[in-house]
């Protein structure tokens, strides 16, 4: 999928072919990313950055550019535990 003006980085994640679990959060005010690539959240939480800058706010809510590069990063509250992403 080719980002547009109005892409989010939820529309490209759902539209990689990747496996992936999300839900609607309250408690962020968007969709939040439960499980991506087949790999679930335990003790973890995945973040994506965009051109190598963390995101501020939920997934449906960040807008991608055409160029942009999105990654995605499994965290613990002590950094990164895997490799990044790709989506």
């Amino acid at each position: 999928m080719r980002a547009t003006g109005t892409t989010t980085v939820y529309d490209l994640i759902r539209n990689s072919g990747l496996p992936v679990r999300a839900r609607y959060s309250s408690r962020f005010g968007g969709v939040y990313v439960e499980s991506l690539n087949g790999i679930p959240e335990s003790n973890t939480f995945w973040e994506y950055k965009i051109n190598g800058q963390y995101g501020t706010t939920t997934v449906d809510k960040a807008i991608v550019k055409p160029g942009d590069e999105v990654t995605w990063v499994l965290k613990t509250s002590r950094g990164v535990c895997g490799e990044p992403v790709a989506g």
